[in-house]
């Protein structure tokens, strides 16, 4: 059958419209591709631009945010209403960005890569938001949750086939310059790499690659129920390691949970996934897609969501306590925060509709979406810094007397911005004695280590000084935990240590901390004679005496383990399983 005139007319104008469309996001992309080089040679140059950390921030914000969102929304016939809500959030963006910049000054005073990571991570997040709710609503007209969450879809995978897009753009370049490379043609490798080539021509795939996807939006909805049907079949299995997980907690106890360096964050990624799979399989759909008695099984199981959120929640409240707030305690928390709510609001819908409580999931989701969007601007703005907050925790943890060594001025002059930087100007005005590297090291590399990592077993009360220097240099940051014994005295030795270091998995390093006569201590590495689990080797280390072989010096006995340098290795472990009981 022939197409009517009708469907040849639509098609015709569809086309129509797209190749207008593909024209205007070309040109776009091309202005792009230009701001974003003009803006990486005044970082080159270091000219005024750059030494204006407000300015510099914000145009790179608008240069980067303006195009994504134009390349997400606009089209040739809705023109006129796409510009208002895109120059609207750029305007908005450019703000925050002017904000964000604002607290990176003044120009080198200190590190800001912490900084600038946040932030963009934080408008990328608004600017997807953003580009769901303007699709929806502004141009659609519509607050409908499944719209809301088939553009969510759209809009993720419109931005991984891009990326995709490009990279296998810059695979065919590649591979362009290297194989004319090999007959002694350079022009085509010296011209794909130069920035005033490579950054025009990235922009416009990035743009070419979106405005594909979007032609072909059945397939990209396609590919959306197939990732729906994959997580369908592995919610049941999470769920029920979710359940089986807080049904064991009663026998276990949770001092192992909390005492091991990274619970809280298992925790919060079990919670985290449970949130996500529930969201991608039940899409708020009238047909149920499991059967009757899994349905009800699953809906009892989710309920355990809030005691997941509750625990994460605790585990981060410890942390806070022992060890004050940081940055990266501050997102944990919001994090926290969000995870529970949306627990607590899933387990609501759950008790109040029973099994049709995934017809209801935008009651919950919308009102959060917009949650997370003020969350993201107002951390992002004047109304709440993030970094006094941590400044000020950082400083209240040790007395007035005891402030100026007993504080993490490094953590402060590398991650909490202006305010840590007028923080450490005060105090070297104050202690004119001191230069600023001085006070950098005055605890500020110890402090993370002893407060956080090292564990003293054997009654060991604290350790000596230079050692914790020793240990921190020599194994930070690859160490989660450092357990420390103290090796039994000899006349020849009187006083050594030994460290493992916890890899979360097994133990990657085992080393004898020895003494010198300049009152610091030199490293040697030590290997097992066999295989031993971490369980097994913090009970050695806590129940047996650590002693020295008289006859060979160079064997480290702990109970039945030996412990050997490492260029002589060749001896065997005693059965130990019976201290695991």
């Amino acid at each position: 059958m022939y197409p009517s005139l009708k469907e040849q007319y639509t098609e015709n104008k569809q086309d129509l419209i797209m190749a207008s469309t593909a024209k205007i996001l070309s040109v776009i992309a091309i202005i792009q591709g230009l701001a974003v080089l003009a803006l990486k040679r005044s970082i080159e140059a270091e000219s005024w631009l750059v030494t204006i950390p407000s300015l510099h921030v914000a145009l790179w914000t608008m240069v980067l945010t303006i195009p994504l969102l134009s390349y997400l929304l606009l089209d040739s016939h809705n023109w006129r209403r796409s510009i208002k809500p895109i120059g609207f959030s750029g305007l908005v963006f450019g703000l925050l960005g002017a904000y964000t910049g604002y607290e990176m000054g003044p120009y080198k005073a200190f590190p800001v890569d912490s900084i600038l990571i946040i932030y963009i991570i934080c408008i990328f997040l608004l600017s997807f938001k953003v580009s769901v709710f303007c699709r929806t609503r502004w141009l659609n007209g519509t607050n409908d949750y499944s719209m809301l969450l088939k553009f969510s879809w759209r809009h993720a995978f419109l931005g991984a086939g891009s990326l995709l897009f490009t990279g296998v753009l810059w695979l065919v370049l590649a591979l362009w310059a290297g194989i004319f490379n090999i007959i002694g043609i350079d022009f085509f490798e010296k011209l794909f790499y130069k920035d005033w080539f490579a950054l025009p021509v990235t922009t416009v795939s990035l743009a070419s690659g979106i405005l594909i996807f979007r032609q072909i939006d059945t397939l990209i909805d396609t590919l959306t129920r197939f990732f729906r049907v994959l997580l369908q079949y592995l919610l049941p299995l999470l769920a029920a390691v979710s359940a089986m997980f807080l049904l064991s907690l009663p026998f276990t106890g949770m001092s192992s949970l909390w005492g091991n360096g990274f619970g809280t964050s298992l925790v919060l990624w079990m919670n985290a996934l449970l949130l996500f799979f529930c969201n991608a399989v039940f899409q708020g759909d009238s047909a149920p897609i499991y059967p009757s008695w899994l349905r009800k099984l699953l809906a009892i199981m989710l309920l355990s969501l809030p005691i997941l959120s509750l625990l994460g929640a605790y585990g981060m409240w410890l942390r806070i306590d022992q060890h004050g707030w940081t940055i990266a305690r501050f997102w944990g928390v919001i994090t926290t925060l969000f995870l529970l709510l949306f627990s607590l609001g899933y387990g609501l819908l759950i008790s109040r509709y029973r099994v049709t409580w995934t017809q209801h999931l935008g009651r919950v989701n919308v009102p959060m979406a917009w949650i997370l969007c003020s969350v993201l601007v107002t951390v992002n703005s004047p109304l709440i810094n993030p970094r006094a907050l941590a400044l000020e925790s950082q400083l209240s943890r040790a007395a007035p007397s005891d402030q100026l060594k007993n504080t993490d001025w490094k953590y402060i002059h590398r991650h909490l911005g202006r305010v840590g930087d007028q923080t450490i100007d005060t105090v070297l005005s104050n202690n004119p004695q001191l230069t600023r590297d001085e006070l950098l090291q005055l605890n500020g590399e110890n402090n993370l280590l002893v407060s956080e990592r090292i564990v003293l077993l054997g009654g060991l009360p604290e350790l000596p000084t230079n050692l914790v220097t020793a240990l921190n240099a020599h194994f930070q940051p690859s160490a989660m935990r450092l357990f420390v014994a103290k090796v039994a005295s000899t006349p020849d030795n009187p006083e050594r240590f030994l460290a493992a270091n916890e890899s979360g998995y097994n133990w990657t390093e085992i080393v004898l901390m020895i003494p010198t006569d300049k009152g610091d201590y030199i490293v040697e590495p030590l290997e097992k004679t066999c295989a031993m689990t971490e369980e097994r080797l913090i009970k050695l280390l806590e129940v047996s005496e650590i002693e020295s072989d008289v006859e060979q010096r160079e064997i480290i006995r702990v109970g039945e383990l030996i412990l050997q340098r490492q260029h002589n290795v060749n001896s065997s472990c005693s059965n130990t399983d019976d201290l695991a009981e």
